[in-house]
């Protein structure tokens, strides 16, 4: 710039008159600067809310750790989570259609619906040998809930 901003002495640096106003400046730049970095990030952030709905046993296993890292990664975005307690695929399709949620965790198959398969997990059932159910190699947890007593 051609301008004396420090002048140096035995007793160390002072800033010119020039230089306190090149500093006013710069920092009204770098103010400036930041508040355009803020609005930037403010306007690329996600933010809004999901609606989720589960079975039990994703809500246990699967969601806890899935959420935790989803509100970390978008902390502006609040989560709801909806469970149907009987571990049965119709409310949740319900919720669906009606847009109650906007995703659901459940059991496949589901006829009529886009579906993404994101875990495949076994289940082992243990029932007494008077079960009907004993002498099948599967049962879903349809079956195993009618059979339950």
């Amino acid at each position: 710039m051609g301008i004396l901003l420090l002048e140096r002495g035995r007793h160390g640096a002072q800033v010119t008159e020039a230089g306190k106003s090149v500093l006013a400046h710069a920092r009204e730049v770098l103010t400036r600067l930041e508040l355009i970095r803020s609005e930037a990030d403010n306007k690329t952030k996600v933010s809004g809310r999901i609606r989720i709905g589960s079975i039990p046993s994703a809500t246990l296993s699967l969601l806890p750790k899935a959420i935790a890292n989803f509100s970390r990664r978008y902390p502006k975005v609040e989560v709801v989570l909806l469970e149907e307690p009987a571990q049965g695929t119709e409310e949740l399709t319900e919720w669906l259609n009606t847009r109650t949620v906007d995703l659901a965790f459940l059991e496949l198959p589901v006829p009529n619906l886009e579906t993404v398969p994101v875990l495949q997990d076994e289940l082992c059932a243990v029932v007494s040998g008077a079960s009907p159910l004993s002498r099948h190699k599967r049962a879903s947890v349809r079956e195993l809930a009618k059979n339950h007593s």
